[in-house]
């Protein structure tokens, strides 16, 4: 039985892919552990977006041999590596590919027929998941100066329908209460479909009836649109929740970035959304010490997000990225400042977070449990909810009593 530590950094269509891996070896003798736990290969599917991601995923690798085991380097930072003739790390084998899984499936199924042929015929079942991640779409055709993604994911691709209501049944079928819904670009999901969008793939999971909910991991703001406000409003199984990759709120950043899109009309359409969705919890990526970005950029940002009420926010320092229009830009806003401005805004998302949680004392939400985490539950619009009592399957509904900073303390409905 070949031992695998399959470790996953990055996004959650990065946590799709390997989900993905892990399916198409369950009838081979693989066993999945934990880093650590005598593996004999550690495979780090890895992110690229930052150099800080780069950081974490050379980490992995290191540990990886110093434990004995075999080093196998995947995802987009792989790609990367590989596309760009960058040295390759000493002893790893890299293995490019996100689109394309083949080549690494294909790799971990040799090994592993070399240590255990015997084994094969042997059937594991699926694994169950509460909340699993179907990646719908992958690939990019914009062209943000500091996004290194479109080199290492390729154009923009959508899952047919059909594989994606399979998947989504396969999920159903398994025990699971919530689906989320990844991709790079999810809002250009259809375009290379016949002009569909993303709101004909909604409909079409919806109509399946499942019992389960559908979350949207992160939308662009081309995306944001009163039709989207209407599913996420006005259906039971669509999750109050929106991620969007707004970057600043500085026009002058956004044009020097290569983003499409006007501030004030988006600022606009997610006032919108937080007037027509109840509930909703707004998040937010956001990027500190762009080239070129001065204090009174900066406070634009700050004064965006108060407008718009987010209560989370994902906030990058700027790293310069092999490849990118940015990469050949002056990084003239110095690390202490970066480091300033980062620090300025999750203090106010922390706050923000803490407010949002503190309004729903007294009322009743629904909840799905997290798996691997006892009496630890997420709420529709994505918050975190501690309970008393034992694990529970599907959906279920318990009353907030209080909070602990941005976690919801809950009693369950008897």
């Amino acid at each position: 039985m070949l031992k695998v530590a399959l470790i996953t950094t990055g996004c959650r269509t990065n946590q799709a892919d390997s989900s993905a891996i892990r399916a198409a070896l369950k009838e081979m003798p693989v066993q999945f552990v934990a880093q650590g736990t005598q593996a004999d290969v550690v495979v780090v599917n890895a992110c690229t977006l930052t150099a800080d991601a780069d950081r974490t995923a050379k980490k992995a690798i290191n540990l990886a041999a110093r434990q004995g085991a075999k080093p196998i380097l995947a995802g987009c930072l792989a790609t990367r590596l590989v596309n760009s003739n960058e040295a390759t790390l000493d002893d790893v084998l890299i293995v490019p590919g996100t689109a394309d899984r083949n080549q690494l499936i294909s790799l971990l199924k040799k090994l592993a027929l070399e240590q255990q042929p015997q084994d094969v015929e042997k059937t594991k079942p699926l694994e169950l998941r509460t909340r699993p991640n179907i990646k719908v779409q992958d690939g990019c055709n914009h062209s943000c100066a500091y996004c290194i993604v479109p080199s290492v994911r390729g154009p923009a691709k959508s899952v047919a329908v059909d594989q994606v209501k399979a998947a989504v049944l396969e999920a159903a079928g398994l025990g699971a209460a919530e689906v989320v819904l990844t991709g790079i670009d999810l809002a250009s999901w259809g375009q290379d479909l016949g002009g569909k969008t993303v709101f004909d793939l909604l409909d079409a999971l919806l109509a399946l009836n499942t019992g389960m909910r559908f979350r949207i991991s992160s939308i662009e703001p081309h995306g944001l649109d009163e039709g989207l406000f209407q599913r996420l409003a006005g259906h039971k199984d669509m999750c109050p929740f929106l991620h969007v990759p707004v970057q600043s709120g500085s026009q002058r950043i956004l044009d020097l970035m290569n983003r499409d899109g006007n501030v004030k009309k988006l600022a606009q359409m997610l006032r919108l959304a937080k007037q027509q969705i109840p509930g909703l919890s707004l998040g937010l990526d956001l990027i500190c010490g762009f080239p070129g970005e001065s204090e009174d950029d900066f406070e634009q940002t700050v004064a965006f997000v108060n407008a718009v009420q987010a209560d989370n926010l994902h906030v990058f320092p700027f790293s310069k990225r092999p490849g990118t229009l940015a990469a050949s830009m002056l990084d003239d806003v110095p690390n202490a400042i970066k480091a300033q401005r980062v620090a300025k805004l999750r203090t106010m998302a922390k706050h923000a977070r803490e407010k949002a949680a503190a309004s729903m004392i007294g009322t009743h939400v629904e909840v799905v449990d997290i798996k691997g985490r006892n009496q630890t539950s997420i709420s529709k619009n994505g918050f975190e909810v501690v309970r008393p009592g034992p694990r529970r399957q599907g959906r279920f509904n318990v009353f907030i009593e209080g909070v602990d900073g941005s976690t919801l303390v809950a009693q369950e409905l008897k």
